[in-house]
């Protein structure tokens, strides 16, 4: 494990991206590199959720852990025949 605690990386960004940045920094009393390591921290669980899910899916898949496409396709007629009502618009919003 390094002993370091940070490390430098130098990004490009554009004019307009660099401005937006600027004002959320400035708007929020907070640095500019702490709004991007929390960007790049948001970006890396999303990305590591994702691709676990998938392994996920390919591994049920290789499994046997399906659902065949005509089945799905036959339960869905199914439903339509059943004559349920669709669900209607309230008249007026919620409050």
């Amino acid at each position: 494990m390094s002993s370091r605690k940070n490390s430098l990386a130098a990004i490009r960004i554009g004019a307009a991206r660099d401005a937006r940045l600027e004002r959320l920094a400035a708007t929020t009393d907070r640095p500019k590199s702490k709004l991007l390591n929390e960007a790049i921290d948001n970006y890396l669980d999303l990305q590591q959720w994702q691709l676990e899910h998938i392994r996920q899916g390919i591994k049920e898949l290789d499994d046997g852990k399906y659902v065949d496409h005509d089945v799905v396709m036959a339960d869905f007629a199914r439903l339509r025949r059943s004559g349920k009502p669709k669900a209607r618009a309230r008249k007026s919003p919620r409050p």
